[in-house]
């Protein structure tokens, strides 16, 4: 559902997902970002006011752009989804694991 509504954002700012690309570098101009991707179609250069990686705790962009992840990754496996909980001990303002 989540994927969903942004990607309905998305479409709404005339901005395509492009899947399959990998981003291979990045610099920043001080008006804009200078970004190298490898996709489908071959090699492509653009020049963008922004970007946002969303990619994890391994991210590339984060790597790229020079900012440390200061986190911890663990040693375990997590399966993640979105749901509606229902029941008398379900409150709804708290998280579940």
């Amino acid at each position: 559902v989540l994927e969903g509504i942004q990607r309905e954002r998305l479409h709404d700012l005339d901005t395509p997902v492009e899947w399959g690309t990998e981003l291979i570098s990045l610099h920043h101009t001080g008006d804009a970002v200078q970004v190298l991707l490898e996709g489908p179609a071959g090699p492509e250069t653009l020049a963008v006011s922004w970007l946002a990686g969303c990619d994890g705790a391994s991210s590339r962009t984060r790597e790229l752009a020079g900012i440390a992840f200061t986190g911890r990754t663990y040693p375990r496996s997590f399966v993640l989804g979105d749901g509606d909980v229902e029941g008398p001990s379900a409150p709804c303002d708290e998280v579940h694991y």
